[in-house]
């Protein structure tokens, strides 16, 4: 018969593992699918019926949350090449979530080139995280995303700052 203290320590296992954990290392507390390290991007989902999973280094970023002319804005530039751009209207806090626009250009790497224009009132999703950004792409577009050939399917995906 088993002792009292392995029996609890086995059962601790097994609830721990049958829980998992909410910490998906891009900052936003959420298992939603996508992680992203320190300096990295990630995105997946399906574009016109093709699977779309990739992950890429973060050569730099301009981030402004401060309403201008055009909005509020990130742009996340990747090593080697390509970004992924994302607009808003007003000011987000850490952990806030927007209505937005926004495309990921990674034509360079061979992959994907899809997005959408604040023209269309906005279809996609950023939150602001600590160091970076979670998002959901919809409404997708070929380049040149305001007037591009539509195309089924959703991106998400992550990207922490340097």
């Amino acid at each position: 018969m088993p002792k009292p203290l392995a029996l609890i320590v086995v059962i601790a296992g097994i609830v721990l593992a049958a829980c998992g954990t909410s910490s998906n290392n891009n900052g936003d507390g959420g298992n939603n699918g996508h992680t992203c390290g320190m300096a990295e991007f990630a995105v997946e989902g399906s574009v016109a019926g093709q699977p779309v999973l990739e992950k890429i280094n973060v050569a730099g970023q301009a981030l402004v949350n401060i309403p201008g002319d055009t909005g509020c804005y990130v742009n996340v530039y990747f090593e080697g090449g390509g970004r992924l751009r994302l607009e808003w209207e007003n000011t987000l806090a850490d952990g806030q979530s927007s209505q937005a626009s926004g495309s990921v250009n990674l034509e360079v790497h061979g992959g994907i080139n899809y997005g959408n224009c604040s023209g269309a009132g906005f279809p996609s999703k950023i939150t602001k995280i600590e160091n970076g950004v979670t998002f959901v792409l919809e409404d997708l577009r070929e380049a040149p995303y305001c007037s591009g050939a539509s195309v089924t399917g959703q991106l998400e995906g992550c990207a922490t700052f340097k």
